[in-house]
């Protein structure tokens, strides 16, 4: 027999934000914006399973971009 109870209530949604703050500064070059190599390995690792999973061929091409002459433009 419960006698008494106490409901603690806590609104989140400022933790939260913070959180997903957190999350993308974690993923991404605070200069470019652009995705970092721990993102990308993350990635790689759900389309690899996907792909299996599904009994789909899957593949990745990748290129330097530091020899790429960016004077083309």
């Amino acid at each position: 027999m419960v006698k008494g109870a106490q409901i603690i209530m806590d609104d989140i949604t400022e933790k939260k934000e913070i959180e997903k703050q957190l999350y993308e500064m974690s993923i991404t070059d605070p200069l470019t914006g652009a995705y970092n190599f721990r993102y990308f390995n993350r990635r790689l690792e759900d389309e690899i399973l996907r792909a299996r999973r599904c009994g789909e061929r899957f593949s990745v091409i990748m290129t330097p971009l530091d020899i790429i002459p960016w004077t083309w433009y």
